[in-house]
């Protein structure tokens, strides 16, 4: 009762949006609607086919060879556009002189 007194005369109580996801620090599992009434709560909830799909990804972990093939083939990516930038300005830079001492 007393959370009602500290809202203002215009605030309802009512959550627009649920921020009790995974991943943030106040994450509280099963802890849906302990902030308020939702606006969708006439409307009904259509979450556990998604609910159902996250578990099923969260279950799905890479394995030690799987993480260092992924790790290499972004070190491989990340050299292939920095090898592509370099050989920009070193083109760049031999037009401009060649612009330059012409």
């Amino acid at each position: 009762m007393g959370k009602k007194k500290d809202l203002p005369e215009w605030d309802d109580g009512r959550t627009i949006a649920n921020m009790n996801a995974e991943g943030m620090p106040w994450y509280t599992p099963g802890d849906g609607k302990a902030a308020g009434r939702s606006v969708t709560d006439d409307a009904g909830s259509g979450d556990s086919a998604d609910s159902h799909r996250f578990e099923k990804d969260k279950q799905e972990l890479l394995t030690g060879k799987e993480s260092l093939f992924f790790t290499a083939g972004a070190l491989k990516a990340a050299l292939l556009v920095v090898g592509v930038m370099c050989a920009a300005i070193i083109i760049a830079v031999a037009l401009m002189l060649a612009v330059w001492n012409h």
